[in-house]
């Protein structure tokens, strides 16, 4: 499996920047991803007598570093200074933005999605509570300063955990996930990442009751 093919839709993509009157009510941002990418660096210069995987890790400022970049290589511009990753639940798709009203659709280079939800929700007439159980899968994918390729996908069990106010019409809601996935370190033909991350948001929901059950009837 190699990505490198998904980028060539990025610039294209830059275009479906949204506008600022169209942002979501309810952003997810992406405060918090870590991890270990695996890889081995060329199957066709293995020797016969040994070889060795190589292991080098990820934070959130080296991936942030990676998917600005990357914007900059797709769009042709420098995205400003404080530009962070957001999820966007109704739309089901992801962009970065900042305070300033900034948004680039990063279809093509960050990708996030839920699958399955097992929930435990508890309301009462000024809102609720939920925790869920579900099956999360993040991937990036983009080219460093360094002028290297790298990807990340990272699937695997996570938990949604929220907290409604229906008299201030306003939800709380974590997301956070972790497991392995397909990984590319400095242009290797192979690998596995290995990570976590997470997702926080405040916002006034377009769903009743609890996101699960949004998820079941829109999403899924």
């Amino acid at each position: 499996m190699k990505l490198t093919k998904v980028l060539m839709c990025a610039a294209v993509a830059g275009a479906m920047s949204f506008a600022a009157g169209n942002a979501s009510a309810f952003p997810l941002k992406l405060t918090a991803v870590s991890g270990t990418l695996t890889v081995t660096s060329n199957y066709n210069t293995l020797a016969e007598n040994g070889a060795k995987f190589v292991t080098t890790s990820f934070n959130m400022k080296q991936i942030m570093t990676i998917i600005t970049n990357q914007v900059r290589l797709s769009s042709g511009t420098n995205p400003p200074a404080g530009s962070y990753v957001v999820y966007d639940p109704y739309l089901n798709t992801t962009y970065l933005t900042n305070s300033s009203g900034f948004r680039y659709f990063l279809g093509g280079i960050v990708s996030f999605s839920v699958s399955d939800v097992a929930t435990t929700y508890h309301g009462n007439n000024n809102g609720g509570s939920e925790n869920d159980k579900c099956l999360l899968s993040l991937t990036i994918a983009g080219n460093g300063p360094d002028g290297f390729f790298y990807v990340a996908i990272i699937n695997g069990q996570g938990t949604i955990n929220a907290s409604y106010n229906s008299n201030a019409d306003k939800a709380t809601v974590t997301v956070s996930g972790n497991g392995a996935g397909f990984g590319e370190s400095k242009n290797s033909q192979s690998g596995v990442a290995k990570g976590s991350f997470t997702f926080k948001g405040t916002g006034s929901p377009e769903w009743g009751g609890p996101y699960s059950i949004y998820w079941w009837n829109v999403i899924d």
